[in-house]
């Protein structure tokens, strides 16, 4: 089980340490499993699915910070956050929860869950991610991943507004190939050219 969390400032690219390592707990927290970890300028967040916790700190904690709050949650695994937005991916029922960041607490219940899209059944989201106002889940074992433009039509409950991998519902057959995808996990978004 993972129980451990590493943070670095920098790429370790002259093979720098982290600046923080915490090793089985923060503050009185002990971790049993952590499946997520997620950071954005408002809060740290751990997903420990065994204890059935959603950790959350102020900003990036220290070894003896204690969470501001937590939320109890069924087996919380990958996490994503872009500051206005907070995704928890459930693998417990294949679901994706998606909370929001201002006036988050232990009390905060999902702006939506995402389980079955139309036609499409989830089936193990290996991931979820908000970033820059869309929303994209990934549906791993077949072999998509959707699309939002707006992640607030997403929590309206609209279908996906795009689709990589596999278009064919009725289909689940794996494919490497430039239309299909293998196995989808986790996923990275960057907004414009970086070297521009």
């Amino acid at each position: 089980e993972f129980r451990r969390v590493l943070f670095r400032s920098t790429l370790p690219l002259s093979g720098n340490g982290a600046d923080y390592d915490f090793e089985g707990s923060i503050g009185s927290v002990n971790f049993q499993s952590i499946k997520g970890v997620a950071l954005d300028d408002y809060y740290f967040y751990v997903s420990d699915a065994d204890a059935g916790k959603l950790y959350v700190w102020e900003a990036l904690p220290t070894a003896a910070s204690e969470p501001v709050f937590w939320l109890n949650l069924t087996a919380p695994e990958r996490l994503s956050t872009d500051g206005y937005y907070l995704t928890v991916v459930m693998t417990d029922d294949d679901s994706v929860q998606v909370y929001d960041v201002p006036g988050l607490s232990g009390s905060s219940v999902p702006r939506v869950e995402i389980q079955d899209l139309g036609e499409f059944d989830h089936n193990v989201p290996g991931g979820a991610l908000a970033a820059d106002n869309h929303l994209f889940v990934v549906d791993t074992e077949n072999y998509r991943v959707f699309g939002w433009e707006s992640i607030s039509d997403a929590i309206m409950g609209t279908d996906p507004d795009t689709m990589l991998g596999n278009p064919d519902p009725s289909s689940v057959i794996p494919a490497i190939a430039p239309c299909n995808l293998f196995l989808p996990y986790p996923l990275a978004y960057q907004r414009g050219d970086p070297r521009a």
